[in-house]
């Protein structure tokens, strides 16, 4: 973030014909420039060779009389007069031009002595969601006269080839500037960063290093907030909210909820240190708002056991869950194929757990809105999303292929008396309520052309549970992870997760209307959004109620 233009960090390596030369470079390496190749584009091209003058034009008389014999079809600029030699000559040299730039537009031909360049992004987080997308580049391949291309199952190496070496170093500085312009209408303008000051913040030092979780530095967790934090970040989200809410006035389908987990800083500025005063380091959260994100929330935490302490604990909880309050618990299977995502329900048929309701969807690129809270004096932070819904992909109800559907249909689960502690401590009140978390578990393998092609196989198991009276509802899920099909019931690895939704947000979000005004819609959607008496503050104090509610029986676990 210390340089104005490029932000991102590269790995060059240039390849030219025999030899091969070694280049590492960052944002300071890369030297801004004007040069260009001097392409012509397909809309304006001249050809100095064709005469320039041309012919004398006809008096205004003879040219009314002219026009006033002309047939009607050729009036009104759709004449049927054929075009000048010149027209036709430099219409047919666009033509070959835009078909000539093309062919950059693809894989660089077999045995044509090309110079190499390899740009590699260091980390996901770096890479704007667009990029899943070559085509985004295909106005600097026509431009710059290169073939830009990504190496197999990778999204943050891509290769570069030119006739000569100049070409390579201005489609450089393009590329930087494309993927830095991605990044901030991707991230700057929908991500923003909050504070969840603690107590006695004058004194508090939070520590900033990269790597790590900012945390108040000499302090304790703090299982319970105040009505200090509550009150500063009420005040924060309402100034905040209207506002923001103008980029989801012209989209569809959205869901909208809350994720806990740990805040990674993932890059910082050269000139921030290793400890800031709370005022210090609310004003570095501002600076990726506005540069770029350099700061991610991991929602996945790997500790399984606090999971099962949690869904008991807040079962129990009489400030969080109705008396006699009972989970609701389900079951879901998901994988990956050609970048498309399907997914399935699994349902108990006389002990053994099947899929069922298959689909497959495709998500959008990035959330149109991110709110980040990071809480340096307690052990969660937060984030409040608005995704986009995965767009259903396939035929029109969004159903799988038949070979599809019957390769999903073929897993079996069984959910057996085993749960997902790596204790044996036996579950609590066994006849009542489920307290735990009981995992389905994988039992025979599919066959068939999908399972050499899928990846990233889950299976997820979600707890939800109502808060207090509230449309608000807690989701507490573990998933299961496999690199691709699984081959044995043991999981690669294994993760939990809490947030929170409530059942008429996706209702208020899709009631948008895009002919109402700025105004107009700012206040319906918060409305409905948020609704009740009083003031957007004191709306906003119910919902913070509950989210720091949830947040203090995390910590209490933890603690």
């Amino acid at each position: 973030m210390a340089s104005r233009n490029p932000t991102l960090h590269f790995n060059i390596i240039m390849v030219s014909r025999s030899k091969r030369i070694a280049h590492r470079g960052g944002p300071g390496h890369s030297r801004s420039t004007s040069q260009s190749t001097g392409t012509p584009s397909r809309e304006s091209s001249t050809n100095k060779s064709l005469p320039t003058s041309s012919p004398k034009k006809p008096s205004p008389k003879k040219a009314l009389k002219q026009r006033a014999n002309r047939h009607p079809r050729g009036r009104f600029g759709t004449g049927d007069t054929m075009c000048s030699a010149q027209r036709m000559v430099d219409m047919q040299r666009q033509d070959a031009i835009y078909l000539s730039q093309s062919e950059y537009c693809s894989a660089p031909p077999i045995g044509l002595e090309l110079v190499h360049m390899q740009i590699v992004i260091p980390g996901d987080t770096l890479v704007p969601k667009a990029l899943r997308n070559l085509q985004v580049f295909d106005e600097i391949r026509r431009e710059h006269r290169v073939w830009i291309t990504r190496e197999e199952n990778s999204e943050t190496c891509f290769d570069v080839s030119a006739t000569h070496t100049k070409p390579l170093h201005v489609a450089l500085n393009a590329i930087n500037q494309k993927i830095h312009d991605m990044r901030l209408s991707e991230e700057s303008l929908t991500a923003h960063y909050f504070v969840q000051s603690p107590e006695g913040d004058k004194e508090s030092t939070i520590g900033y290093e990269i790597g790590k979780r900012p945390v108040v530095k000499g302090a304790k967790n703090n299982s319970h907030y105040s009505k200090y934090m509550l009150d500063a970040l009420v005040i924060q989200f309402a100034a905040a909210l209207p506002p923001a809410l103008k980029t989801l006035k012209f989209l569809r389908y959205l869901t909208m909820h809350v994720d806990f987990g740990h805040l990674n800083i993932s890059a910082k500025p050269k000139t921030a240190g290793k400890r800031l005063s709370v005022e210090e380091f609310s004003r570095a959260l501002n600076l990726y708002s506005s540069r770029g994100r350099g700061a991610t929330i991991q929602t996945e935490m790997p500790n399984l056991e606090v999971a099962n302490e949690l869904l008991s604990s807040l079962i129990s909880h009489s400030e969080i869950s109705k008396e006699n309050a009972e989970a609701t618990l389900t079951h879901h299977v998901q994988f990956e194929v050609d970048k498309q995502t399907v997914s399935a329900d699994l349902l108990d048929r006389e002990g053994s757990v099947m899929a069922t309701s298959s689909k497959c969807t495709q998500t959008e690129g990035h959330p149109p809105l991110d709110w980040i809270v990071s809480a340096p004096a307690t052990y969660m932070d937060w984030n409040l999303r608005v995704d986009s819904r995965p767009n259903l992909v396939g035929d029109r109800s969004g159903q799988l292929s038949e070979a599809t559907a019957n390769f999903v249909h073929s897993f079996i689960f069984k959910i057996d008396g085993e749960d997902c502690a790596e204790t044996d401590t036996p579950s609590k009140e066994a006849d009542g309520p489920p307290r735990r978390f009981k995992l389905p578990r994988w039992q025979t393998a599919a066959h068939g052309n999908l399972a050499q092609v899928s990846s990233n196989f889950r299976t997820k198991s979600c707890a939800r549970l109502q808060y207090r009276d509230t449309p608000y509802e807690i989701q507490l899920s573990i998933t299961q992870h496999w690199a691709k099909l699984p081959v044995s019931a043991k999981p690669d690895r294994l993760s939990w997760s809490v947030s929170v939704s409530s059942i008429h947000w996706e209702e208020a979000l899709s009631e948008c209307k895009s002919n109402e005004s700025s105004r107009e819609f700012e206040g319906a959607l918060l409305n409905r959004l948020w609704p009740g008496e009083g003031s957007l503050k004191e709306r906003l104090k119910e919902f913070l109620e509950c989210v720091f509610s949830i947040q203090t029986a995390i910590v209490e676990l933890q603690s």
